[in-house]
């Protein structure tokens, strides 16, 4: 690390490093998911960058997590999906304990997604 002639250094992520947050990744599985397509649709965004990202039809939100936006409009016909989306932002804790009370059986695990595994 250098610093400056006036004791300051150049770049305040050098005097507090912080450990890279691992980016969020789709939570669900959704029929017509776009986790395939994305280095396709990510040729189209555009070079400059946008100021919105606006998802009208966000499913499992592939496209929406794979870029990360800093300000999005999320929507979905769906109103249950949006339920699901807002309970993981607002109340995280009370899913993570609700879901921990599940159990899946292994005969279930492996058919996940319709196809056996």
């Amino acid at each position: 690390m250098t610093i400056s002639r006036r004791g300051r250094v150049p770049n305040q992520a050098q005097l507090f490093p912080v450990q890279s947050v691992a980016q969020a990744k789709p939570f669900l599985k959704w029929a017509g998911g776009k986790s395939r397509l994305l280095p396709i649709l990510r040729k189209y965004l555009p070079a400059r960058g946008y100021r919105r990202y606006i998802e009208p039809f966000l499913g499992g939100g592939a496209f929406f997590f794979d870029t990360a936006p800093n300000r999005a409009i999320l929507g979905d016909a769906n109103p249950e999906l949006i339920s699901c989306y807002e309970a993981v932002r607002d109340v995280p804790d009370e899913v993570t304990q609700v879901l921990q009370g599940m159990r899946v059986s292994h005969k279930e695990h492996q058919h996940v997604g319709g196809r056996q595994s």
